[in-house]
């Protein structure tokens, strides 16, 4: 079996190599990613539903999710700082939205929801908070 990879050199010396044709093509759907409160989805309580409910809604717009759950606060902002240094930093056209499910991390939220405004693509749902955002992101909050 002979191998062949085509490469060529632009006018300034760097090295160009073509595609390979049979590698995964990229994927441009919107994403969602959910961060939820430590250890919060499998204890029966509305992180349950909502993992449930993205899951089903991705299902139907041709969406990805990714859904993450830390087991302490500190795991969880380490992933929302990821996050959002991900979703500012992006320079494609995918629709992306991060969603974070409790209060845990609202001094986190607050002082860094600002990073969102880079990207117009990317945007932050925060639930189980009645106190509006300042700055890039919407806040839902249901009273039971």
């Amino acid at each position: 079996m002979i191998i062949w990879t085509a490469t060529s050199c632009s006018k300034d010396g760097d090295t160009i190599y073509m595609p390979d044709p049979n590698d995964a093509k990229p994927d441009f759907s919107p994403l969602i990613t959910v961060i939820y409160d430590p250890v919060g989805v499998g204890d029966l309580s509305y992180n349950d539903m909502i993992y449930k409910s993205v899951e089903s809604t991705a299902l139907k717009l041709g969406a990805r999710t990714l859904q993450l759950q830390p087991y302490f606060a500190a795991e969880g902002e380490l992933m929302l700082d990821n996050t959002l240094a991900q979703l500012c930093e992006a320079t494609d056209t995918v629709k992306r939205l991060l969603i974070v499910t409790g209060e845990v991390y609202d001094e986190y939220i607050r002082k860094n929801n600002h990073r969102l405004e880079k990207n117009p693509n990317s945007d932050l749902l925060y639930i189980e908070t009645n106190i509006p955002l300042e700055g890039k992101g919407s806040t839902f909050f249901i009273d039971y």
